[in-house]
């Protein structure tokens, strides 16, 4: 068997199919960018660009499960900085996404100051820590 039959004979069909559903779901999402929807589609549109987006990165790279873990760790982190605690705010008020060098960044969130996050993580052990300056 050459070498491309035997990449080919390992991918999964349903996990390409969700991988393909994800990316629809962004670009659904980033169509809020064009038709500046409001009220339920709106919502529906911010909503997708998460889920579409959190769930490619679980299916796809390495470290997912650690990469995942420690997005969710940083969010916990910024809303206890935030002194709300998960519950007032929740996890799609809060936007980390990799900045200049992969770098984690707060790019949304209602604090309206400078955020500053820090992750990290070594096996099954993960940390976050959010400095927030007003």
């Amino acid at each position: 068997m050459n070498e491309k039959a035997q990449i080919v004979s390992k991918r999964i069909f349903g996990l390409d199919f969700i991988r393909a559903i994800s990316i629809l779901l962004v670009l659904f999402s980033h169509s809020s960018w064009i038709y500046n929807s409001q009220g339920f589609l709106g919502k529906i549109q911010d909503f997708s660009g998460f889920i579409g987006v959190e769930l490619f990165l679980v299916l796809s790279g390495s470290r997912q499960m650690e990469f995942l873990a420690g997005r969710y760790a940083a969010k916990e982190a910024f809303s206890k900085a935030y002194g709300t605690g998960i519950g007032k705010l929740s996890f799609q008020d809060i936007e980390i996404l990799p900045g200049e060098y992969r770098k984690p960044e707060i790019t949304k969130s209602p604090f309206e100051g400078k955020g500053f996050v820090s992750i990290t993580h070594s096996g099954n052990i993960i940390a976050a820590q959010v400095v927030l300056e007003k």
